[in-house]
């Protein structure tokens, strides 16, 4: 064997053995401000609540984790997650919905101590699907309809809009479901005005409580309501009527988040909140206006009154 060259020995270099790297693959809770989506069931973090985090990127929900398990038996334990400390989100304020912060706090509040059924009334155009779907955004629940309930999620908050314009045959159905033991909570939206107060009305830990009766959940919402249905209401959230100057922060608000920019005169804007402010569905009316006007800056035309007509002078001695 020939021998090796002695700058041979000293080039090459010496070799060294790498060392194992150890990877953390166990599951763990998802980031909560992550827009996911189940890779099982492929619904969104919005409709299922809380999901597990895989390490290849998968995700899972509590739905699908359970049945996942359920399919094994007793072959697989229940896996111990770690677990994070819950931290409060304060109620933010969203541009689409400005002002009545008892009445939103309200409902989080409904919504956070696990109230079986809220019906939220208000007048037609006072911002009821607004506050649902900023709710929505904000992961507290999914909206869903009657005939989807049987494929709603099983833990997380239900939103059923407009349920005073349902069928005889749907309000049947959405009666039988809010009479199950197992289901989770359901918000009711429907058009009316909140009941004058009650003579139930009790107090504790420094809070009122109004109860209301049923007869008078139903004068509520001017018996569009079968029975069936307010008899399982436990919490009742009424919105007002926006004020004005509510109604100008809100036009500013989605004035402000278009793109390209659109600027109305204060001026404008008044006299546009007051036209919304004649129709019955003022909200909606509202929308209608602004989607109306065309990127630019507007200011209101100045209209002249014209003159009125002149009187033309009789004559003396003429009748």
């Amino acid at each position: 064997m020939a021998a090796r060259a002695p700058h041979e020995a000293e080039d090459t270099p010496p070799l060294r053995r790498r060392k194992p790297r150890i990877i953390e693959r166990g599951p763990t809770r998802a980031d909560a401000t992550l827009d996911a989506w189940c890779s099982f069931c492929c619904r969104p973090r919005a409709e299922i609540g809380e999901l597990v985090a895989g390490p290849a990127g998968a995700f899972i929900c509590k739905s699908c984790l359970t049945a996942s398990a359920s399919l094994f038996g007793d072959a697989v334990s229940p896996v111990s997650l770690p677990v994070r400390p819950r931290v409060e989100t304060p109620t933010p304020s969203a541009p689409d919905f400005i002002g009545q912060s008892e009445s939103r706090r309200a409902l989080i509040d409904a919504l956070r101590t696990g109230v079986r059924c809220v019906l939220l009334i208000g007048a037609e155009g006072c911002g009821k699907s607004t506050l649902l779907r900023m709710l929505r955004r904000e992961g507290q629940g999914a909206l869903t309809t009657v005939d989807a309930l049987a494929e709603a999620p099983s833990s997380t908050p239900l939103f059923i809009e407009d349920v005073d314009r349902l069928s005889t045959e749907h309000q049947l159905t959405l009666s039988a479901f809010l009479g199950q033991a197992a289901r989770p909570t359901v918000v009711l939206s429907a058009r009316g005005k909140a009941p004058t107060s009650s003579k139930l009305a009790l107090r504790g830990d420094g809070v009122r409580l109004n109860v209301p009766t049923t007869d008078s959940l139903s004068r509520a919402v001017r018996g569009t309501l079968t029975v069936g249905i307010l008899e399982h209401v436990q919490r009742l959230v009424a919105l007002r009527q926006p004020t004005p100057a509510e109604y100008r922060d809100l036009a500013r608000a989605h004035l402000a988040a278009r793109e390209p920019a659109t600027t109305l005169s204060e001026t404008a804007l008044s006299v546009l909140v007051a036209e919304a402010a004649r129709s019955p569905r003022a909200g909606h009316e509202l929308q209608a206006l602004l989607q109306r006007i065309p990127p630019g800056t507007w200011d209101l035309d100045k209209v002249t009154k014209p003159a009125p007509a002149r009187k033309g002078r009789r004559k003396k001695g003429t009748s």
